[in-house]
């Protein structure tokens, strides 16, 4: 092999090794020790879940605090989201009921980011799809803006045509409502005409209050099971 072939033949494995070194070092998801990364959760450092003092549908006051002691999920949405929200609900609910079977649980919470519509009875009406054992909560227009910066969640509520909501997964963001267009419901009341985008993952609290993990979205109840098992058996 002539010198110059050689040279070539060197310098291309230093540059692949090099592509591959940036890759490992900075590019790849960090995870916290086990064998490989798992595309179902977010692995992060856990760090004090922000407070949460809310208002469930049976006008109670709920505080995070209050399931200290349990593993909790809990999820920024609305009621009237078409996709993700009552995914989330659907699969926390199956997902309780493999868990239950096994003699294990988890609290699920679910935080309403559209206040105007999610009144206490439009609210409990829409769970009543789901697992008995998932909280509801909501608030003022003020305390549920003030909830969700503490947590990270995005939310921007604005005018549109479509009521149906968008989703994101902004770390931050704030909340807009502009106009006043509205729309006919069923009994002939007027409700708001708007449209809510929101952050999608879910945040899980351990029994010592510690945010350890966030779930991805559209996670199944199967791995959901998966996922919170060893965080609820160790």
């Amino acid at each position: 092999m002539s010198l110059h072939r050689a040279l070539q033949t060197v310098t291309g494995l230093l540059v692949g090794l090099a592509a591959v070194s940036v890759y490992l070092l900075v590019l790849r998801p960090a995870f916290d020790g086990s064998s490989e990364w798992d595309p179902r959760q977010i692995h992060i450092e856990p760090y004090p879940a922000p407070s949460l003092a809310l208002t469930s549908t049976r006008g109670e006051d709920v505080r995070l605090e209050d399931f200290r002691g349990q593993l909790v999920l809990v999820f920024f949405g609305f009621s009237n989201c078409p996709d993700v929200c009552p995914a989330t609900l659907l699969h926390w609910s199956r997902a309780l009921g493999e868990l239950e079977a096994r003699g294990l649980g988890f609290q699920g919470l679910f935080v309403s980011v559209d206040p105007d519509r999610d009144t206490t009875d439009a609210l409990e009406g829409w769970m009543a799809n789901f697992h008995p054992s998932i909280v509801a909560a909501t608030g003022t227009r003020e305390e549920v803006e003030r909830v969700a910066a503490d947590w990270g969640v995005y939310v921007d509520i604005h005018q549109d045509h479509d009521i149906h909501g968008d989703h994101t997964d902004h770390p931050h963001g704030d909340e807009n409502l502009d106009g006043d267009e509205n729309l006919d419901d069923s009994d002939g009341d007027r409700i708001p005409d708007y449209m809510v985008e929101h952050s999608t993952r879910t945040f899980v609290v351990s029994a010592e209050g510690q945010v350890v993990r966030l779930l991805q979205p559209y996670l199944d109840e199967g791995s959901m099971v998966d996922t919170l098992l060893p965080l609820l058996t160790r």
